[in-house]
């Protein structure tokens, strides 16, 4: 994944290096494999497949939380004051849109957003958005397009828009396929979709996969002048499910299927709307559509004893030095008893026992500032595990009558198997060999 240093600063202010941030990222985070200047940028590519639990990475916005706490450097987050603007319709009463909570299919998608925009006039974007899209190995398309994607890198959540005038009675259900359906996506392909895949549908087709791509039958081109605008979170196992049934992975079945956060569709839509009036010269025309079928503020909070975190990292940490370091990333807490009460973001879904508050109290403090000690040991054997004894047995009797003991390879090509004259036997078949 390729992050903009500048588009980093944008968020936390910071005066560190690229190098240093990459030291920083490399040794807490996950590894960096280059650093390159582009024009007046730095690009750090950095390795994604160790983020795949930490959806919010999968951003800009995401990735300056980190920096931030690592350097104790404050981070501007412009989510709630995004999710808190008020939204004034200009003229409400020329478009029309029909959604109802129960055409959201509550299974597979937890919350949608949508709101219509007109007057837009679509055409190149500005030079220092095109320039980004394209350092971080986006073609930039036009300027309604491009700015979903940039908002995407941004803050984190995919958004798609949808010509208003090709959705037949400006109607949107979000609902699963029926047996036999096809579409054709936005990559030109022609895609037969089964009962179990999630569709964004007008009053009569599909119009978009959910998650993943929209349909090439709604297409913004230049001659669109309103959009259906849409951020949503949709059910992360079902989107996987999804994108490999139809070999189809994209950067937004990238990101949700790593179970994003729910609060971030509404601010991110904002996001998208604002910037859509500064460089579309578009016009709110709908109240934003917010249709929610999960609590966002649900996440369970975590209660750590003070002695454990000390105990279990081998490093005395007082209550104090526990809290600094978890308000840098967004957690709160408050003293209870022998314990602190942690209140978890909605962005960091992955912390859930005292285990992982260790890690991040450790992460974040440094590896290398925990020492380095031998386990104590008093001399005492361990006691024996009478089921190891007991297997060891039975192997020795059954040995004892004859018998042989083969451990074989799970994995087996067909030259082996030619030269073992096991050929012509019934064997399963990988479908996708490493």
């Amino acid at each position: 994944m390729l992050l903009s240093l500048n588009l980093i600063r944008k968020f936390v202010d910071i005066d560190a290096s690229p190098q240093e941030i990459a030291d920083k990222i490399t040794l807490s985070l996950t590894e960096v494999e280059k650093i390159e200047k582009k024009g007046n940028d730095t690009v750090i590519e950095i390795e994604n497949k160790a983020l795949t639990h930490r959806p919010d990475c999968f951003s800009h916005l995401g990735i300056a939380r980190e920096i931030g706490a690592f350097f104790n450097k404050k981070v501007h987050d412009p989510l709630q004051e995004l999710a808190g603007k008020p939204i004034q319709p200009e003229v409400a009463s020329q478009f029309k849109l029909h959604i109802e909570p129960q055409d959201v299919n509550k299974d597979h998608c937890r919350r949608y957003c949508v709101a219509v925009l007109t007057n837009i006039t679509v055409g190149p974007s500005p030079k220092w958005m095109s320039e980004t899209l394209e350092n971080l190995g986006i073609r930039p398309i036009n300027n309604v397009v491009d700015i979903t994607n940039y908002v995407m890198i941004e803050l984190g959540q995919p958004l798609h828009a949808f010509d208003y005038d090709k959705v037949d009675d400006h109607a949107i259900k979000v609902r699963t396929a029926t047996a036999g359906e096809t579409m054709i996506t936005l990559d030109g392909k022609k895609r037969e979709l089964t009962r179990e895949m999630l569709v964004i549908a007008d009053s009569k087709k599909p119009i978009g996969l959910a998650g993943i791509m929209g349909g090439k039958n709604t297409e913004v081109t230049d001659k669109t002048t309103t959009i259906i605008l849409e951020a949503a979170t949709f059910e992360p196992m079902n989107n996987r499910k999804t994108s490999k049934a139809l070999r189809l992975r994209s950067e937004a079945s990238t990101r949700f299927e790593k179970n994003l956060d729910p609060a971030l569709p509404r601010p991110a839509l904002i996001r998208a709307i604002d910037l859509l009036i500064e460089y579309g010269d578009a016009k709110i025309v709908s109240d934003i559509v917010d249709v929610q079928h999960i609590n966002q503020t649900a996440l369970s909070p975590v209660l750590v004893p003070f002695n454990w975190i000390s105990s279990f990292l081998g490093k005395a940490f007082t209550p104090s030095d526990i809290q600094e370091i978890l308000n840098r990333i967004g957690i709160t807490s408050r003293r209870k008893e022998n314990n602190l009460e942690l209140t978890i973001p909605s962005w960091r879904n992955d912390l859930k026992m005292p285990a992982d508050i260790a890690e991040e109290v450790a992460r974040i403090s440094g590896y290398d500032e925990i020492p380095v000690t031998l386990p104590a040991h008093d001399g005492s054997l361990p006691p024996k595990n009478k089921d190891i004894q007991g297997r060891s047995r039975i192997k020795h009797i059954l040995q004892g009558m004859g018998f042989f003991e083969v451990i074989t390879s799970p994995f087996i090509g067909d030259e082996l198997l030619k030269k073992t004259d096991l050929a012509g036997h019934d064997h399963l078949e990988l479908q996708n060999p490493l």
